[in-house]
């Protein structure tokens, strides 16, 4: 969730029965239609049970997941449906962590792959890649559009034996934010 304040948060709070721990806090002053400029101070936050580790990663994490949505991603990701959003709510777990350890936090991002499912069982060009998808455990769902199954993964980075399927136009490529 996002907040605001007047003057520089705390960034863990003790508010009534809960704590609120508060990251990415930012001062972005206002200047009001005077020409007065007034402090304020930009942050995310989550509610937390405890001031512990797991309370603040829990905290952060049901901030933006309830556990029924949770369990609804699990049940699609080993399904090997909407992986991407089995990927976003992984990078937000990664972020609860960094948030709960007190750490810069890390942007996460992914290069998508699709392309059509015969290209991955074919080998040639893509055997490589294919390999990568099929055989080592990267994320990856199958769909069909117009009667053609694709394959879609997402990678950290194309490593170098897959640089060519950069200009391939019978992939498609293209960076994700998580």
């Amino acid at each position: 969730m996002k907040g605001n304040s007047n003057t520089q948060p705390e960034r863990l709070q003790k508010l009534g029965n809960y704590w609120q721990i508060r990251w990415n806090i930012v001062r972005n002053d206002k200047t009001d239609e005077d020409g007065n400029t007034h402090e304020s101070w930009d942050y995310d936050y989550a509610n937390c049970e405890n001031p512990y580790r797991n309370g603040i990663i829990e905290g952060v994490i049901r901030s933006k997941y309830t556990k029924d949505e949770v369990e609804a991603i699990l049940s699609n990701a080993y399904d090997r449906k909407d992986m991407l959003e089995y990927m976003k709510f992984q990078a937000w777990r990664e972020t609860a962590k960094e948030v709960a350890d007190n750490v810069p936090i890390t942007q996460r991002q992914r290069i998508q792959v699709k392309m059509p499912f015969s290209f991955a069982e074919a080998g040639g060009k893509y055997e490589a890649l294919a390999d990568r998808i099929m055989k080592l455990g990267c994320p990856y769902e199958i769909s069909k559009v117009d009667g053609v199954e694709y394959v879609t993964t997402w990678l950290l980075y194309i490593e170098e034996e897959h640089m060519h399927i950069q200009t391939d136009p019978d992939l498609e490529i293209k960076l994700i934010e998580l």
